[in-house]
This record gives structure tokens, C-alpha cells and sequence, in this order.
């Protein structure tokens, strides 16, 4: 049996339809009476019934027809129409959107893709009304209820075309989830738990795909490049110390973008002493090189100082990205530069950064490594001599030694990597600060949160929102990480508690944690003075039962610098155990200014903070706690109104008209801040080297518009409307 009416209507806002227990769209001002079609509910109604109804305009005609066709379990759609002398519509017939036969292509011999289902069946279903000029009402002339084929389920109703909807809700979900990188599939997927299932959704698969698609295109309706161009002239607007700067092809078209926000300009001022970049991400629809300029806070953790879409991977192109660069960070030159090695980055790294120190990530020659020897002893071996802490005398014997035990002395790649040992190996960088910066930017850690939120077919607006989030992600990290840094003391463990309490009094939680990993690796130690000369003194540092290894330090008393052979302070700005071995060894209970690293502590930022820069824009803090004070009145909304249906009824009603009255309120074109000049979308770039062995590749297909690939010619932004 069919359900009756009301149960469709859970939602008839956003469908049209009338409540299902009464026939409101009617035209009655009479007393109810028991025997009366209009006092019946419609799945009630009989032919005689129907028959009797009147209306007040066409509109009504359709949408009771349309209500009783959902409830019955078939579509409808409009159909003869007749009209006055002064054209006003006197007679409309709508049928079943079965009614009538499909008529042309069936016979087509010559076809590319396959016929669509047939969907008429000459059904004869239908209803005509009338016009009463006399009464101003609309009457039922004529109703055939027979069909000639079978009725849709009750069930299967909400899957029909006609009746497959999104709601103001579910549509807003589906966009801010898109937003924020969830992919279409986990959409659909979340909206039917909510839901109880895939059974309960009012749409499919194909409808959210479209809904996407559609939301997609909006985004970028003056064209890709233009929305992304406009949408970093906004956050420009907003934000004095926002910095957005791009270049233009002959043809113009996007060739080179660069961006950095006012948290990354900052960062950059407190922690640009080491940067770090990497240009092997291609995550976007143009195969665009991403460069991502990043580094280390104070807490040990990735921040971001840039993002750059480049032309091609040739010198020019990243020296006017270096350039941009120092031209954004105020002319601030870094005094360290890790790279993933490519060799044009390193001609433009020598052109624009000439007195910074290059080293080569070691993630990357590590995993380089694994790919050119198929030895796991080598690997092992190589991987210790990347970052062994030794002198340049010890590294060269134990490189030889290793490369005859493998028997590699003829292996190209050995060769070549030697050749640039001091672009990679420990020791002959630890005399130069590093801050802890090993590889760019802990790769791994990026490689995969690009993977999570960048994927390769967005576009560059989409490309520079998910970028947002990465961003977003690695700055609520470092919100934790100062909270318990500032709100949270460490309990004291070591045999020289005053030494631990002044390191976890200055530095932040995590360089704290170095620096107590030294002071317990002190209380281990044995020290004596082997020379005193003036105030300068020599110690002789070693591990208590190894006496054959040792370590000197140098104690200048006067100036309080103290100097270790194994250049831990100068490399990554902790001082070392056999330092803190003689500061205990001469009583010393706090550590020495000359060897607190500020970028390492707690105030690395903050000093900066209060001295340089104005407050961020207020709009950003109104936004957020807007964000909030809402949010939290939405979840109180909630528990109130979803314990009966009435109260659930009325705050969805109330939410409903209030979405609406606001969308309305703010609708407005949405690149209207555009400039006159117009930038075109950027072709496709050809990815440098080789392509991988046994991977399938077919040739992309074109626009035929504009010969470009990552759209068609329907969805072409230079296609004529």
C-alpha cells in the first residue's frame, strides 16, 4: 500500500509541495464537511473526487497533480496549453511524464553512444483544467488515473529524477566539505550516515558528482587563473601584510604565482635563518611545479614561509621565484639553504643567495639512494655516514672503507654523490647552523598532508584553499605546542636541577627536552682541565668507562663563551653534554647567554611580535569568535529541538527561512573585485624527466575551443556564451 501523502513531505520547502494533510492550495472558505474532496487527504481522493476540485491559478493545478503523482508513484510534466485573445493561459494539461513515444534517433543507424532508456510509454494518465471566467477559478475538466506501466514502489519514489533534490542543508555540508579537501565519495558517504543510509538520501551518486562539478565551475566562472587572482587580491585587501606577486605570458596567460600570508612573513622574520624548499610536488590540474618555502619554529615543528607556482623547472624561472621571495621576507637573506638537489634550484640558489650554506635533504638522498643500490648493508651504512657527527679525517676513511667492503668504487652514482659530500655529509657542515633541519622540512610530514588535501585535479583556486588548510594544519600545531609550553612545567629528573630548571624555565617544551637529554648525558661524564691559559680554559671531556674517546672544550671565563670540538651548539643551537659537563664541573648553575639560542625559546616569537609588528586585522578576530559564539548556540539549538518532532519541526523551519533570508541578503557577483585586466588560464607543463618505468600513460585529451587540456569544450572559460 502506497503511504499517504504526508510522509513525502518532510522537507516541502525545498521541493514546493503542500503539506500532506491538507489540500491548502484549494480555493474553500466554506465550513469543513466530512464528505468534502478538499477535507480529504489527497491519497484518499477519488476520480469523483478529484473531479470536483477547484483551484485558484494554473500553479495550484500542477503542484496538487505533482503531490499526487509522488504519492502514487509516477512523474508528471506539463503538456497542452490554450489562451485567450490577450494571451493569458484559460486550459492546461499536464500527463505523466510517460505519455506520448519517443520519436527521433531511435532508428539511427549511425550512432556514437549507446540509446538512453526508454521513458515513454504512451500513458494515458493525466488531468485538464479549466479556467471559469465566471468564478475566477480553476475546474477539472477531465482525470485519467489508468497507466500503462507499473507504478514506482513507495520505497523507490526519492530515486525518480523528478524528485531526486538537495536541501539548503545538505547542499551547504556538501560545499564546506568540498572546501576543506574531502573528496565527493566520503561526502555522499557522511550525508547518508546522517541520514541512517544510502536508502534515506533525496539524491545519488550522480546528483552530489554534479552538485560538485556545478559548485566547482561556479568558483571560477571569469576563468581559473582570474578566480585565483582575485581571491589573493582579497585576502590582500584585508590583510596590509599580505603578498601576492605573478607573472604573465605573451599570450596572457598565469606563468609564475607566488604568495605568503602575514603569519608566514613573521615566521620567516623570527625563523628565516635555515630555509628549506622543495619543488617535487606537481598536485594541480595544470602540472604546475609547487615550491613550498618552509623551515623550523621554535618548537621543532614545520612552519610555511611561502608557496610559488612556477612556469617550468628551469634557473630563470626559480630565480624569479627566489627573488620574489626576498623581495616579500623585506631582503632578509637566509644563512642556510636545504634543497632536494635539483640543479637548476642550485644555480639560482648561488645567483640570489651567494653567502648562504647549501645542503642537500637527506631524505631525498637517502630515498635516491635506495633507488640506485639494491644493497641494504650500503644503505644502512650510507644513512649513518649522512649524519655522523665526525671530523672530515674520519668521515674520508670510513667512505672508503664502506665503498670497498660493497665493492662500489666503479658505481656512477657513488662516484658522483662523493663529489658532493659537502653539500650533504655532517662533517663538513657542522660548523655551520642548521637548526636541527636535516631534510626539507621533515618531507615525509608534507609529502603526506599534500596528498590528503591537494589532489591532482583541482584547480588553482582550489589548489590555493587546500594549501590554506596544510597550512592551517602545521599552525594549530604550533598553537598546541605553545599553550603547553607556556601553561605546563616539566617535572625535574637530572642530578643538576638548576641547571634543568633555568633551560625549562627559557626554552620551549621540545628544545627542552634536547637540553635535558644533554644535562643527563653530562652527569656521565668525567672532566678535567689539561690547560689554563689566563682566563681561558681547556677541558678534556669523556664518557665515564671510555676514556680512549674525548672531546675538548674551550671556557673563555671573562666572556663566558664556551667551545666544543664536536660544533653541537654551532649546528643546531643546543649546547652539548661535554659543555654542560664543564659548566658543572666549575659550578656554573646557569646556562651562559652566550649559549641560549633565542629562536629556541619561548619568547623566539613574541619579542618580535610586540616590537615590529601591529596587531593582525580585527576581521579575522571577529570572524573567529563570531565562528564560535555560534557555533556553540547552534550545538545548544540542537539539544533542545531534536527531543520532540514539534520543537525539531519549528527550529528547522526558523533555520530554513533564516538561511534564506541571509542568502538572498548576500548574493552579489562573485569576482566583482576583478580588475579590468584579465588573466588567462596557464597551459599544461610537461613535467621534467623521464616518466616512470611500467606506468601507463595515454595522451590527455584536448579542449577543442582552445586546444588546452584540464577542461572541454563545454566547460571551456574562452568559449563564447
Amino acid at each position: 500500500m502506497y503511504p499517504s501523502d504526508s510522509d513525502f513531505f518532510g522537507s516541502d520547502s525545498d521541493v514546493g509541495f503542500p503539506r500532506g494533510d491538507d489540500l491548502d492550495f484549494l480555493d474553500d472558505d466554506s465550513e469543513a464537511d466530512e464528505d468534502r474532496p478538499q477535507d480529504k487527504r489527497i491519497a484518499e481522493l477519488s476520480r469523483e473526487d478529484i473531479m470536483q476540485l477547484q483551484f485558484t491559478d494554473e500553479e495550484a493545478v500542477y503542484r496538487f497533480y505533482k503531490t499526487y503523482a509522488m504519492i502514487h508513484g509516477f512523474a508528471v510534466r506539463l503538456d497542452e496549453v490554450k489562451r485567450d485573445s490577450d494571451g493569458s493561459v484559460i486550459m492546461r494539461q499536464i500527463v505523466c511524464n510517460r505519455a506520448g513515444s519517443r520519436k527521433e534517433m531511435v532508428k539511427k543507424d549511425e550512432r556514437i553512444r549507446d540509446h538512453r532508456p526508454l521513458t515513454r510509454s504512451c500513458c494515458p494518465a493525466r488531468i485538464r483544467a479549466r479556467l471559469d471566467t465566471k468564478i475566477q477559478q480553476w475546474k477539472v475538466v477531465s482525470f485519467y488515473e489508468e497507466h500503462s506501466h507499473e507504478l514506482v514502489a513507495p520505497l523507490d519514489v526519492s530515486m525518480m529524477p523528478e524528485y531526486r533534490t538537495f536541501s539548503v542543508s545538505d547542499k551547504a555540508q556538501a560545499k564546506n566539505l568540498h572546501d576543506i579537501g574531502i573528496r565527493t565519495c566520503h561526502i555522499l558517504g557522511y550525508l547518508a550516515a546522517q541520514k541512517g543510509g544510502y536508502a534515506n538520501l533525496p539524491f545519488n551518486q550522480k546528483d552530489m558528482y554534479n552538485l560538485i562539478t556545478q559548485y566547482r565551475k561556479e568558483k571560477v566562472k571569469g576563468g581559473d587563473a582570474n578566480a585565483a587572482i582575485s581571491y589573493l587580491r582579497g585576502k590582500a585587501g584585508n590583510d596590509s601584510y599580505f603578498f601576492g606577486k605573478y607573472t604573465l605570458s605573451n599570450e596572457n596567460r598565469l606563468e609564475n604565482l607566488f604568495w605568503a600570508d602575514r603569519t608566514s612573513r613573521i615566521d620567516y622574520e623570527c625563523f628565516g635563518d635555515v630555509l628549506t624548499f622543495d619543488s617535487t610536488y606537481n598536485r594541480n590540474v595544470y602540472n604546475k611545479p609547487l615550491v613550498i618555502f618552509s623551515g623550523s619554529n621554535h618548537h621543532g615543528q614545520t612552519v610555511v614561509f611561502g608557496c610559488g607556482l612556477l612556469l617550468n623547472e628551469d634557473i630563470s624561472s626559480y630565480k624569479w621565484l627566489l627573488e620574489t621571495f626576498l623581495e616579500a621576507m623585506g631582503s632578509k637573506h637566509p644563512t642556510a639553504v636545504v634543497t632536494d638537489g635539483d640543479l637548476s634550484m642550485r644555480e639560482a640558489i648561488k645567483q640570489v643567495f651567494p653567502s648562504a650554506t647549501h645542503r642537500l635533504c637527506a631524505w631525498h638522498l637517502h630515498r635516491n639512494a635506495c633507488e640506485k643500490v639494491k644493497n641494504s648493508g650500503f644503505l644502512r651504512d650510507f644513512k649513518q655516514l649522512i649524519y655522523a657527527n665526525v671530523s672530515v679525517e674520519e668521515f674520508e676513511v670510513r667512505w672508503e672503507d664502506m665503498v670497498a667492503r660493497y665493492n662500489l668504487s666503479s658505481n656512477s652514482w657513488v662516484i658522483q654523490t662523493y663529489e658532493m659530500r659537502n653539500l650533504w655529509a655532517l662533517a663538513y657542515l657542522r660548523d655551520q647552523f642548521f637548526g636541527r633541519i636535516r631534510t626539507t622540512s621533515q618531507c615525509e610530514g608534507i609529502n603526506s598532508l599534500i596528498k590528503a588535501y591537494v589532489r591532482k585535479k583541482d584547480t588553482l583556486l582550489e589548489f590555493i584553499n587546500n594549501m590554506e588548510t596544510v597550512v592551517s594544519h602545521y599552525r594549530n600545531n604550533e598553537r598546541v605546542a605553545e599553550f603547553n609550553s607556556k601553561y605546563t612545567a616539566p617535572v625535574l629528573v637530572t642530578s643538576l636541577p638548576t641547571l634543568e630548571d633555568f633551560a625549562a624555565k627559557t626554552f620551549t617544551r621540545k628544545m627542552f627536552r634536547e637540553v635535558r637529554k644533554e644535562i643527563e648525558g653530562a652527569c656521565a661524564m668525567n672532566t678535567e682541565v689539561v690547560i689554563q691559559d689566563g682566563e681561558k680554559l681547556y677541558f678534556k671531556c669523556n664518557v665515564f668507562g671510555v676514556p680512549e674517546i674525548h672531546h675538548v672544550v674551550e671556557f673563555d671565563r671573562v666572556q663566558g663563551i664556551l667551545r666544543c670540538e664536536c660544533k653541537w651548539f654551532e649546528n643546531r643551537g643546543i649546547p652539548c653534554m661535554h659543555i654542560f659537563a664543564c659548566l658543572k664541573h666549575q659550578h656554573v648553575e646557569v646556562i651562559p647567554e652566550s649559549l641560549v639560542c633565542k629562536r629556541w625559546t619561548k619568547n623566539a616569537k613574541s619579542d618580535f611580535m610586540k616590537s615590529n609588528v601591529d596587531d593582525p586585522s580585527d576581521s579575522d578576530k571577529v570572524l573567529k569568535c563570531r565562528l564560535g559564539v555560534l557555533g556553540a548556540e547552534c550545538s545548544r539549538l540542537m539539544d533542545l529541538a531534536c527531543k520532540n518532532s514539534s520543537d525539531f519541526v519549528e527550529a528547522m523551519n526558523s533555520v530554513v527561512d533564516t538561511i534564506t533570508k541571509l542568502q538572498k541578503r548576500g548574493e552579489n557577483p562573485r569576482n566583482a573585485n576583478l580588475d579590468d585586466d584579465c588573466v588567462g588560464d596557464p597551459l599544461v607543463v610537461k613535467s621534467k624527466g623521464a616518466p616512470k618505468k611500467n606506468s601507463k600513460f595515454k595522451q590527455q585529451r584536448k579542449c577543442s575551443n582552445c586546444g588546452v587540456t584540464g577542461h572541454y569544450n563545454k566547460s571551456c572559460p574562452n568559449a563564447p556564451n
